[in-house]
């Protein structure tokens, strides 16, 4: 199962007994199964800098109507992102310059129950 994150912990949990239960019923091996997410994160001196280098790009891929109602351009999804503040941002990703508070972030994706966790 792969997944994105930035959504609340109670979301996740639901997502994640919904995948168990039906990999039970289809007979599969929970444990060979990985659970994946990624997540937003950025490491830098410079925070706001590394947030607005992340909008200019990605904003537009934290529109959650971009997965479910065929936004595929590149011009539409620029449009979508440029409405997103960095509250939004900050709000589901890690932007900061202490590895500690980064080490919180990712751990509370582990405790939920994901075994591989992807940072973009």
């Amino acid at each position: 199962m792969l997944t994105v994150g930035g959504e609340a912990p109670e979301i996740y949990k639901r997502l994640l007994a919904e995948f168990e239960q039906v990999a039970r019923q289809a007979g599969k091996d929970l444990s060979s199964m990985p659970r994946l997410i990624e997540l937003t994160v950025g490491y830098s001196e410079n925070a706001r800098a590394e947030i607005a280098m992340y909008m200019k790009y990605w904003g537009g891929a934290t529109i959650p109507a971009l997965y479910g109602q065929k936004i595929y351009t590149p011009a539409m999804t620029q449009q979508n992102g440029a409405v997103v503040g960095v509250e939004t941002l900050t709000r589901k990703g890690c932007f900061s310059t202490d590895p500690d508070e980064h080490t919180q972030f990712l751990r509370k994706y582990r405790e939920t129950g994901f075994t591989h966790l992807y940072l973009h």
